[in-house]
């Protein structure tokens, strides 16, 4: 008996143990899952910051390259040429893998991992490439030398956009009258946003006169820089708005044909035999009906690109229901019919997205960004493969358009939740420089992020040995001694240059956040300097030219 009791015990002990092992076991297990799952999320945040700032910095050196191939010609900006190229591919390629990471299969924790440092070692690599031609860049433009023609040239130019604004007023305006809102949505404020960077503009330009006065080579380099990159993007948001007119109409024009691409395919589904329904894809009777249904509701002139785009999305995905049981000869016939209007369709649809994120770029995230990288990539995928195979052209094309559609809805989003708007909030709009300018639109068309954005990551041509001559001239305090990190934005009491990094650096979530705190601190500001002034005596009170500007 003793010797059962002790057999027991010792039992009762071996299984304790085995518990206690178990339980501590599966609880590293889950320690670990917990810490992969975290390091996932890190390395996927970190992706997605650098695809932001990398194709900031392509779009900015795209637009700095414009300016000195203008001036000196393309000989002598070659070399610039290859290494932009050189880095848009690597970057190019970093989104196709972000977009194989989006996408509706689902990827092994390792290829989630091994896909994410891919983008980061492809964003590592193509900002090296642009930091190596920076100094080159910067030696190439001199615009500390060359301030005074530049200047020049931009007054030239701001005048004839500035004649355009009321132009481009007009046309939103016989737009609106035909068109819904929702059709003329992408260039709605471009007109606006267009003026706001011509004023922006004019005040860089103010600030470059006073530097050039001053023998201050620095600054006015900084402000002619500045000014032209915002006299830029005014062309862009102009001639957007001049574009728009005629894509609207050419999607018009193709409403017929593909409703009746449309209806053929739905009537070819109809006439279908049972052995060759057999053949097809068994979602092919709720995709005809996904068809009828379009076509019961007829055209929809009032926004015609989009009305083209679902069109053009159903048709693809009966095509492919199709596919199985139609001839070869008869589905390179019809994509043979149908590639000309689907390649139309998608560049429309890609330039409209294209020019909304690069003129908005500041509060635009990965998402919209990777979906337009990958319409591109669709679309010259179609391009070039249009004449040996029409029907993988006609499926890029067709993708290529709804992944632009999708792009741009969701840059509009960012941009509205960038501007505080997102939750039915009043936009956000932050101070004015010395001289006037709204710098709201200078960040959101990515001016104040290539201005701070040098000495890598992000910084483009505007990088490397600039970097801290144009922090030094933003803040007009290093001749004072004053450290860099403690320079106050224009006298409103927050500190300028991690403010602004944050703006340049930051997700489009960090960059909203900020600019909700500068909002509710100037607010605050203001409301106590009205206070002040009220109660100050009357007769000071009718003295309104000594009001600060902004209690006018």
């Amino acid at each position: 008996m003793p010797t059962l009791v002790i057999f027991g015990a010792l039992f009762v002990l071996l299984a304790l143990i085995v518990v206690l092992v178990r339980v501590r076991a599966a609880r590293r297990k889950a320690a670990v899952r917990r810490t992969e799952e975290l390091d996932q999320k890190q390395l996927d945040l970190k992706a997605g910051a650098l695809l932001v700032q990398l194709d900031d910095a392509l779009k900015t050196s795209e637009q700095e390259l414009g300016f000195a191939e203008a001036e000196f010609g393309a000989e002598q900006t070659a070399p610039f040429h290859a290494t932009l190229e050189s880095a848009t591919g690597k970057v190019r390629e970093a989104f196709r893998i972000k977009q194989r990471l989006d996408d509706a299969e689902p990827e092994t924790p390792e290829e989630q991992r091994q896909l994410a440092t891919q983008i980061i070692t492809l964003c590592e690599q193509a900002d090296a490439e642009l930091d190596t031609q920076a100094e080159a860049f910067e030696q190439l433009r001199e615009l500390g030398k060359n301030a005074p023609q530049a200047l020049s040239a931009m007054t030239s130019d701001a005048e004839r956009l500035g004649a355009r604004i009321p132009a481009a007023q007009s046309t939103l305006a016989a737009l609106r009258a035909r068109f819904d809102e929702s059709a003329v949505a992408s260039v709605a404020d471009n007109p606006a946003q267009a003026q706001k960077l011509l004023e922006f503009a004019a005040n860089e330009g103010s600030k470059a006169a006073e530097s050039i006065r001053a023998g201050k080579a620095g600054p006015a380099a900084v402000a002619v820089r500045n000014a032209q990159q915002s006299l830029g993007q005014a062309a862009q948001l102009l001639d957007a708005v001049d574009r728009a007119g005629s894509d609207l109409d050419a999607a018009t024009g193709k409403l017929t044909a593909a409703a009746q691409a449309l209806q053929e395919d739905v009537d070819e589904a109809q006439r279908m035999t049972a052995q060759a329904r057999a053949t097809a894809s068994p979602e092919l009777d709720g995709i005809v009906g996904e068809a009828q249904r379009a076509l019961a509701a007829g055209p929809a002139p009032r926004n015609p690109v989009a009305a083209l785009t679902a069109l053009t999305t159903i048709e693809q995905r009966i095509d492919q229901a199709l596919a199985p049981a139609r001839e070869r000869a008869q589905r390179i016939q019809r994509a043979q019919a149908s590639l000309d209007r689907a390649l139309s369709t998608a560049a429309s649809q890609i330039a409209a997205a294209r020019d909304f994120i690069t003129t908005r770029r500041g509060g635009v995230g990965a998402e919209a960004r990777t979906r337009l990288a990958e319409a591109e990539r669709r679309y010259a995928e179609a391009q070039a493969s249009a004449a040996g195979d029409p029907e993988g052209a006609l499926a890029s094309a067709q993708s290529a358009a709804s992944l632009a559609a999708s792009a741009l809805t969701a840059a509009q989003s960012d941009v509205s939740d960038f501007m505080g708007m997102g939750g039915g909030g009043t936009p956000v709009v932050v101070g004015r420089g010395g001289g006037g300018g709204d710098m709201t639109s200078a960040i959101l068309g990515g001016i104040i992020g290539s201005m701070l954005g040098g000495g890598g990551r992000s910084g483009g041509y505007y990088g490397g040995v600039r970097a801290a001559e144009a922090s030094a001239a933003v803040s007009g305090a290093a001749s004072a001694g004053v450290p860099r990190w403690r320079v106050p934005l224009r006298g409103r009491g927050v500190w300028r240059l991690p403010w602004i990094r944050g703006l340049v650096r930051g997700t489009p979530q960090r960059r909203r956040a900020l600019l909700a705190t500068y909002r509710t601190t100037k607010v605050e500001t203001t409301e106590r300097k009205r206070n002040r002034w009220r109660s100050r005596p009357s007769s000071d009170a009718s003295r309104s030219w000594r009001r600060p500007t902004s209690m006018r």
